[in-house]
């Protein structure tokens, strides 16, 4: 072979006596087999450090024996490319056999001051609390975010010390512990004794106590979840925190202090950046997303004012924006997106989501001037339904325009408008123009001229994600009232039959509708609500108590008079009896739209998983479901084990039953 080769791996066999210690002799046909296969595919042994043997039976006592199965082989190639490659032995502890590890001394460079790094097992040594007491507890003569700083600057340094002093460093004292054993264990493989048996249990006994610590810290770096422990990044804060007695009163002066307008000093402001990678190969910094890792005590500040701002966002930003905003779904952006095309900061930083939706309000308002003024010409719209000139999800946006010259000439220079007020730069190479299939390819390319984009494919897919029925019924917004004005045209969705036309998306909510209408009631305030249609009173809608349905279009509102219901009038609608129940139910002084109350849900809002409830068939719970579906067995075992119940593991037998012809074999001993 001529390209670079390495071959490593437990080969399961030895090359020549002196590679095995205790135990039976090892067979002759079997090496020499072996150093054949290595000589005929002209592979090199590649030079090692460590132990000598990669095996042990784990036995105890004189019936332990080693030998040397694991090895790492390279061609002339591969020894070329890495003329330094050579392999280490790690110490031997549950298992068996050695790990090993390769190296071709490229040895990794770091860059800049290391940061400081708050480990979970800190948590675990009782000395822990008391170092941080002492260092915070100092009297300083500052206040407020000063006082903070300085506090938490001081504690730093002190865990510092303490974890230098008590921990010391822990993969050093590791590599003693293991370099101890590997003697100790190189020492019975010559001469057994009693008392090195011991130290060896002994020193493998502490190796396991410092990996535990080596684990955790490791964990942590790599962002591991600690599922069974519990323990967070931030357990740090959080512990403190709950204690109160040591740093909570700082950090609510801090708080205050900022709130009453105290400058952020930069060792609040200032974060560490990290390139995540947009692709697998990035080659340049346009290709990842930079990560502001910022300080918490930054966070806390900054998740104060998003709570603040969230009660208010929904009234300050516009509906064509469908990100961060509560209440506000993608779902329904991708629906409305999919439907008009068929038609023809700081990342890590709470805040920063809020504060650039703020700043993509401008870019809504001017397109919404230049497509109200008519510098913009408006795309194709169902008749009565609410423009849609573009919609936004985060820094997605998607713009719905006549494809007139003048219309995309302004279209362009809204927002090279954007650019110069906010900063923020259009990516040209992700933009793309969808044009209709009867546009000429003169006129094509005279678009994509004047654009700079290149053409888009239909069918466009805009984070394609499935809508529930409930937001038709119970949303005003810029998505419902385009699919009402569509298809209702001030109809009932009760009264709506769905025809061959209509969208596939929407013949499936029209479905879905009756399922959803029996389970939710109509909180009466201002009167909007259906007379006929809604499930406004106890027994149900009206409409099943009466064989005709006069005027359709009636509102509760429409049956009161001076905040009284109309005696007459209900009785001119409905039975005596039904105009009782409905004067039994007082008008409410509360003004506003009537609310649509999700009954499965014990808040009354809509969730998916209460949803999930009430579409799904329920089976009969088997005596079997608790021992199956344990919380603590692995969904895969549980999966596995569902099938052989119900006889649908893909076994042989299984298999020839569905039709599918299979040679008569036994897979344990080749029999026919």
């Amino acid at each position: 072979m001529d390209q670079p080769w390495l071959v490593l791996g437990d080969f399961n066999v030895i090359r020549r006596d002196s590679e095995s210690v205790g135990g039976n002799p090892r067979p002759l046909i079997s090496m020499l087999e072996f150093n054949d296969c290595i000589d005929h595919c002209g592979l090199l042994e590649t030079s090692s450090s460590g132990q000598n043997m990669s095996w042990c039976n784990g036995h105890g006592g004189a019936s332990r024996s080693w030998a040397k199965l694991d090895r790492v082989l390279m061609n002339n190639a591969f020894a070329s490319l890495f003329p330094s490659v050579h392999f280490n032995y790690l110490s031997r502890k549950s298992y068996d056999h050695c790990m090993m590890v390769v190296f071709s001394d490229h040895l990794a460079t770091s860059y800049g001051l290391s940061p400081f790094r708050f480990l979970n097992m800190w948590c675990l040594h009782d000395g822990f609390l008391m170092c941080v007491k002492e260092a915070w507890n100092k009297q300083d003569v500052a206040s407020g975010l000063l006082k903070l700083s300085i506090r938490l600057k001081r504690a730093k340094l002190a865990l510092r010390a303490w974890n230098k002093n008590v921990f010391g460093k822990v993969d050093v004292n590791i590599r003693a512990l293991e370099e101890r054993l590997d003697f100790l264990e190189n020492q019975l493989q010559s001469d057994f004794s009693e008392e090195l048996e011991d130290d060896f249990v002994a020193t493998k006994t502490e190796i396991e106590i410092w990996e535990k610590r080596e684990a955790s810290r490791l964990g942590q770096i790599a962002k591991k979840k600690w599922l069974t422990e519990g323990i967070k990044t931030r357990s740090f804060f959080i512990r403190l925190l709950t204690k109160g007695d040591i740093i909570k009163e700082d950090v609510v002066e801090a708080a205050r202090d900022f709130f009453r307008g105290a400058p952020l000093s930069r060792f609040y402001s200032s974060s560490f950046i990290v390139l995540i990678p947009k692709v697998p190969e990035p080659s340049g910094f346009d290709k990842f997303h930079p990560i502001s890792l910022c300080s918490v005590a930054y966070k806390i500040f900054s998740k104060i004012i998003v709570n603040r701002l969230n009660s208010i966002l929904d009234s300050l930003v516009s509906h064509e924006q469908g990100a961060f905003i509560s209440r506000r779904s993608i779902f329904e952006n991708i629906t409305l997106a999919q439907k008009m095309s068929a038609r023809g900061l700081r990342q890590g930083d709470p805040l920063s989501p809020y504060l650039f939706i703020l700043m993509e309000e401008v870019l809504t308002r001017l397109l919404r001037k230049h497509f109200e003024e008519g510098q913009i010409g408006k795309f194709s719209h169902p008749i009565g339904a609410p423009l849609v000139s573009h919609l936004l999800y985060a820094d997605d946006i998607l713009i719905f325009a006549n494809g007139g010259k003048r219309s995309i000439k302004n279209l362009m220079h809204t927002p090279d408008i954007y650019e110069r007020r906010s900063s923020q730069q259009i990516s040209r190479d992700k933009s793309a123009l969808f044009l209709s299939k009867l546009i000429s390819t003169s006129r094509k390319r005279s678009l994509l001229s004047l654009t700079g984009f290149k053409e888009g494919k239909f069918p466009v897919t805009y984070l394609g994600v499935p809508l529930f029925a409930f937001r038709i019924l119970s949303s005003n917004n810029l998505w419902s009232d385009f699919f009402r004005a569509k298809y209702l045209r001030h109809g009932h969705f009760s009264t709506y039959k769905a025809r061959p036309i209509d969208s596939r998306f929407w013949r499936s909510i029209v479905k879905m509708l009756p399922k959803v209408m029996d389970n939710v009631n109509v909180l009466v305030r201002g009167g909007n609500a259906s007379f006929w249609f809604d499930r406004w009173l106890a027994s149900g809608p009206l409409s099943i108590h009466v064989e005709d349905v006069i005027n359709n279009g009636l509102r509760l509102q429409d049956c009161w008079s001076n905040n009284l219901w109309d005696e007459d009038f209900l009785r001119e609608l409905v039975s005596e009896e039904v105009v009782e129940e409905i004067l039994q139910m007082p008008i409410n002084d509360t003004r506003g739209p009537d609310l649509f109350v999700w009954k499965p849900s014990t808040n009354g809002r809509f969730s998916t998983r209460t949803a999930w409830e009430v579409v799904r068939k329920r089976g009969q719970e088997l005596p079997w479901h608790d021992w199956f579906w344990h919380q603590l067995l692995p969904k895969r075992i549980s999966i596995c084990l569902w099938k052989i119940w119900m006889e649908c593991l893909p076994v042989d037998i299984q298999v020839q039953r569905k039709g599918v012809s299979l040679a008569s074999a036994c897979d344990c001993c080749d029999r026919r």
